[in-house]
């Protein structure tokens, strides 16, 4: 993750990673921006926040060594038209010769034709932490992954090490991001 922001109300605060990631030259990066919305202070996604996400985001974009940069904002059903008209501009701000992968709730699935709409190069169902669902969805992933929307059956999917689906599910997708839960608590910014 290159940077973290959090909306709230008007406001944005980006934080930034602070170790520098290190890795073998030959390692092919996705740098991602994480964007999430402070519930107890709902944000009015305005110009001011729309503005720092598509500078974090081309700025991320800078630093690809793999020709992709992925948005990972957790967009609530209510944001859903402020997420597809920001993810629309994301793609108009970035070079052809970056692909924009970006990150959707799993429950977004469920309405077929519903992603048809989202202009990213890959969409990323995050299948875990489903709260009462996780059971069902589970169930789904496994027995009848068809009653998803087809661009949640495509290329990739996100998994958390702690609620890993059956390897026959895992490899129905190329590109699988791993999240682990145990990171997210008092977010430290690596």
């Amino acid at each position: 993750m290159l940077d973290h922001l959090q909306l709230s109300g008007d406001a944005i605060e980006v934080r930034q990673r602070k170790r520098l990631l290190i890795v073998d030259k030959s390692t092919c990066v996705t740098p991602v921006v994480h964007v999430q919305s402070n519930l107890s202070r709902m944000p009015r996604l305005g110009s001011h926040q729309t503005d720092a996400i598509r500078n974090a985001v081309k700025a991320a974009a800078a630093r690809s060594t793999s020709g992709w940069v992925q948005l990972d904002f957790e967009a609530l059903e209510s944001q859903r038209p402020y997420y597809f008209g920001l993810v629309a501009a994301l793609r108009r701000d970035l070079p052809a010769s970056i692909k924009l992968s970006v990150t959707i709730l799993a429950s977004w699935c469920e309405e077929k034709g519903l992603l048809d709409k989202l202009t990213a190069d890959e969409v990323v169902p995050m299948f875990f932490r489903m709260g009462m669902t996780a059971e069902d969805y589970q169930h789904r992933l496994q027995h009848t992954p068809e009653r998803f929307d087809s661009r949640c059956r495509q290329q990739a999917a996100g998994f958390a090490i702690q609620e890993a689906p059956p390897a026959a599910v895992q490899q129905r997708y190329a590109r699988r991001y791993w999240f682990n839960f145990r990171n997210w608590d008092g977010f430290t910014g690596e």
